[in-house]
């Protein structure tokens, strides 16, 4: 961490906030303006539902960062990339998430320690998701008590995930065809606090576009929602930026910090 670091922490959610779905890239505006508050001490941490590996999949992987909160949560890591949290899924769990999906006909996503993999048969919320992991393809799946990081299910955008909910898990609902199924007592926020726990910050900032980034936004001392995400996310925020493809995440970034000089 640099020596001037200062007390606040800024967070950001991939895909809707950093990255632009449409083209896959983080908007050059935002990377100038990300680049400013870090060279300024603030600390910039990516904070989203994908896991490490699969952020590391976005334009994400081509800046530093000065940490990481993934899967809503439950992994938490430094700079370096060290882990300093991470929860994972009982083996019993999965095998009743897998049950269901295949009664409801939903596809699931998993990461566990095999790899990355996708299961069920290939429909168009799968291609939809599918976009957000350029280069990956649904292969076939065996599961066999392997450790669990990361569980998604795929199912039309509106579609309450009760029937997972009832089996244990949170079901923390995207903006796109999906939810990121996350084990009780997780959540951005709660990943937030293990990091600032962690480097000794104090307050923060959070970016978000998607209903997972609710508690995240709750918790912030300033809370920005993308003008391009979910409307139902924009009452939790202090600042409702403009789409992404317009410039949002650079303009709510100036706007925060010429506030903060009293501009």
């Amino acid at each position: 961490m640099k020596k001037h670091f200062k007390k606040t922490v800024l967070f950001f959610d991939i895909d809707g906030t950093l990255v632009d779905p449409a083209t896959g890239k983080i908007p050059s505006s935002a990377i100038e303006e990300i680049s400013r508050w870090r060279n300024e001490g603030y600390p910039c941490v990516i904070s989203t539902g994908r896991t490490y590996t699969t952020a590391a999949w976005t334009d994400c992987a081509h800046y530093e960062w000065d940490g990481f909160v993934g899967i809503n949560g439950a992994e938490v890591r430094d700079p370096n990339g060290a882990v300093l949290y991470q929860n994972i899924f009982p083996p019993e769990l999965t095998e009743k998430i897998l049950e269901t999906a295949q009664k409801l006909g939903h596809p699931v996503m998993l990461l566990d320690e095999e790899g990355f993999s996708l299961i069920g048969e290939m429909n168009d919320n799968m291609r939809t998701v599918m976009k957000l992991f350029p280069g990956r393809s649904a292969h076939g799946y065996d599961y066999h008590g392997q450790k669990v990081y990361y569980a998604m299910v795929i199912a039309d955008t509106g579609y309450d995930y009760a029937d997972y909910e009832k089996l244990g898990v949170h079901a923390a609902k995207s903006y796109y065809p999906y939810a990121d199924l996350v084990l009780p007592g997780t959540s951005k926020a709660i990943g937030i606090k293990a990091y600032m726990d962690a480097v000794g910050a104090k307050e923060y900032y959070a970016f978000g576009d998607s209903l997972n980034d609710q508690e995240m936004l709750k918790g912030a001392d300033i809370a920005v929602a993308m003008g391009s995400g979910d409307p139902l996310l924009f009452p939790y925020a202090d600042i409702v930026s403009e789409p992404i493809d317009r410039d949002g995440l650079a303009k709510a970034l100036k706007e925060i910090r010429e506030k903060k000089n009293g501009n």
